[in-house]
């Protein structure tokens, strides 16, 4: 297997539905350009699927009637700090908020 580090765009608001390599390994999260994203190792050759990252700021609401296991935080100049959580069975409600 040739890994290689991808990387892909977070919603800095809601949902995030992403197409990724179902065996990638999430190494961290941070900036880019002024955009919160996740790095991963990837098999570019494995099968892929959709997975879900919710963001939510530090201070802002987070409801968890649903399963999640925390990714990382991402600081952008000192002033926003997002917490990115990724959704193994995301609520009806949440999938609503797909930021495209």
């Amino acid at each position: 297997m040739k890994s290689r580090i991808w990387g892909f765009d977070l919603a800095p608001h809601g949902v995030a539905i992403i197409d990724m390599p179902i065996d990638c390994k999430i190494l961290s999260v941070g900036y880019r350009s002024g955009t919160p994203n996740l790095w991963c190792l990837v098999d570019p050759g494995s099968a892929r699927a959709d997975r879900y990252f919710i963001s939510r700021q530090t201070g802002e609401e987070f409801i968890h009637n649903y399963n999640h296991i925390f990714v990382g935080t991402a600081i952008l100049e000192s002033t926003i700090v997002l917490h990115i959580f990724e959704l193994l069975k995301p609520d009806d409600n949440e999938k609503g908020e797909r930021d495209d």
